[in-house]
């Protein structure tokens, strides 16, 4: 199942990513694990948006919506999790809802 998402969004691998996070205009960061993982370790500045209803938050008629991604449309968003399998998921899933979407194994030891 996870194979089948990763040959529809790009890969950014995490020393990619550390130095994407260091331009002028970086990506947004959008993090798919559950809130429990999240509040443990995460990168500062990324948005929170757990996996399980990540289509629910980018629906624009939603009122619980995550503005951040909505305003996402022409901003380069890349997609985390612990593993990579989360993340290539999500990516995949809201693929047409952005501009430029990538996903990534999070190495929070890189990059918090």
């Amino acid at each position: 199942m996870v194979a089948e998402h990763e040959q529809h969004v790009a890969e950014l691998m995490p020393w990619d990513l550390e130095e994407k996070l260091n331009q002028d205009n970086p990506p947004i960061l959008l993090d798919v694990r559950e809130p429990a993982e999240f509040s443990a370790m995460h990168i500062k500045g990324s948005i929170n948006v757990p996996r399980g209803i990540l289509e629910i938050v980018c629906d624009n008629d939603n009122k619980e919506n995550a503005p951040e991604l909505i305003n996402a449309r022409n901003q380069e968003v890349t997609v985390i999790c612990g593993s990579g399998k989360r993340s290539v998921m999500a990516a995949s899933t809201i693929k047409n809802e952005l501009h430029e979407i990538h996903f990534t194994e999070n190495r929070f030891e890189r990059l918090e």
